[in-house]
């Protein structure tokens, strides 16, 4: 059985989160308040893991990062990042960059079901807790080389709808200050709780 690792290098977060999994396997994948989920490639011989989660934060991989030697797609990059009330989510298009954050009033109860973006619309497409969504925004027409949104705003909805409520929320996000945030906290808050822990 052959390990996938996450070496996508796309995005700034991405060696972080290498280094995360790497650390969990030299803890034999046991680390106090922390679970893990695996995936295995159906009639291959590739596995990965899925899911590192805890109290406070959930990673998910399932971003494409190539083909393998069988020609399947190696899915092992990481795909989404919640901390706390965020919730950010990548592909390999990086376009595609999404961020919700947490509005509703029932964290305890609907924090799973918001960070592994599960669980957020019924079958009528109705939303079962509030969140904002931040989606790519390009001003004045302006691009990047790496193809990323300069910045996330929030979709019209969500802003006439919680607006109008009073809810505050931030107008918008530098996708370069973001992923040095969510960078920093891996490297800085999960991987020191991971080498305390070992």
């Amino acid at each position: 059985m052959t390990f996938l690792y996450p070496v996508s290098r796309q995005y700034p977060f991405d060696a972080a989160c290498e280094r995360v999994v790497r650390r969990l396997e030299a803890l034999d994948w046991q680390a106090p308040g922390i679970e893990i989920t695996f995936h295995r490639y159906m009639g291959a011989p590739y596995s990965q893991v899925l899911t590192i989660g805890g109290q406070d934060f959930l990673m998910q991989f399932s971003r494409n990062q190539g083909e393998l030697p069988d020609s399947r797609v190696n899915i092992a990059a990481v795909s989404g990042i919640a901390v706390e009330k965020e919730a950010l989510f990548v592909a390999a298009e990086p376009e595609s960059t999404t961020l919700y954050l947490y509005a509703g009033k029932k964290w305890p109860e609907e924090r799973r079901q918001f960070q592994y973006n599960h669980g957020l619309f019924d079958g009528s497409r109705a939303r079962t807790c509030r969140f904002f969504h931040y989606t790519g925004h390009w001003p004045d027409d302006s691009s990047r080389p790496d193809g990323l949104p300069p910045v996330l705003a929030p979709v019209a909805d969500d802003m006439s709808i919680y607006q109008l409520k009073g809810t505050e929320f931030p107008e918008r996000y530098e996708i370069d200050e973001l992923f040095s945030r969510f960078t920093a906290w891996l490297d800085n808050t999960l991987l020191v709780r991971l080498e305390a822990g070992s």
